[in-house]
């Protein structure tokens, strides 16, 4: 069994690394930029240290380094939150910005054999999905089918930082797991992790792209 642990990276040597002050990361964290949850209280021999999930915090705060002086904090705030209800969505901009693209949006189309609303944005999501990974040939029609049930189903639940989508093949048959958690997740040696979905990061490229 294969299971992922996730590396931790103190606050002195995340401060030393990303060359940020200690005034900077905890105004982030008030501007809900940086997760509360992120910032992990942990013993160690001189008493108790801020520890922060690795990878999450430095690609956040690269992004953040990258943006800052492109778009307010309260922005880049948005893009980072869940909240639906932030986003203003047009199908035509969706094209203009290269965020999905029409043939994506036909395979959509035919997937859910009806209308296809790109002011949802889940629906946006999987379009993009298709375009990824559909398009380029690396996941099949009916495995998107798949994820596209799963997400229909659990998309709610998943919409929140560390959540992700694994498409997995086992003996060469496909199924779909969520994790809230990526750490969480055991796949067996046997079995092939062929897609992994992380749905606020792809949110985010979303709504990025839509404010340019």
């Amino acid at each position: 069994m294969i299971e992922v642990e996730t590396e931790l990276i103190s606050k002195k040597e995340l401060l030393q690394v990303m060359n940020i002050s200690y005034g900077q990361l905890y105004r982030w964290k008030r501007k809900k930029l940086i997760p509360e949850d992120w910032f992990i209280k942990k013993s160690v021999s001189t008493g108790q240290e801020t520890f922060f999930p690795r990878e999450l915090v430095l690609e956040r705060i690269r992004k953040i380094i990258e943006l800052k002086d492109q778009v307010s904090l309260d922005e880049l705030s948005d893009i980072f939150s869940p909240k639906e209800e932030e986003v203003n969505i047009e199908a035509e901009r969706l094209f203009e910005k290269n965020v999905v693209t029409r043939q994506g949006m036909e395979l959509f189309t035919n997937m859910v054999e009806g209308a296809v609303d790109l002011s949802d944005l889940k629906q946006v999501l999987m379009v993009k999905i298709l375009d990824d990974q559909v398009v380029t040939g690396h996941i099949t029609f009916e495995e998107g089918k798949l994820i596209w049930r799963f997400l229909e189903a659990h998309y709610h639940r998943l919409n929140k930082e560390e959540s992700c989508v694994l498409l997995i093949r086992h003996l060469g048959l496909p199924f779909v797991v969520g994790a809230l958690k990526r750490e969480m997740v055991i796949v067996d040696e046997g079995d092939r992790l062929v897609l992994e979905i992380e749905i606020m990061k792809e949110i985010g490229k979303i709504k990025l792209a839509l404010l340019g």
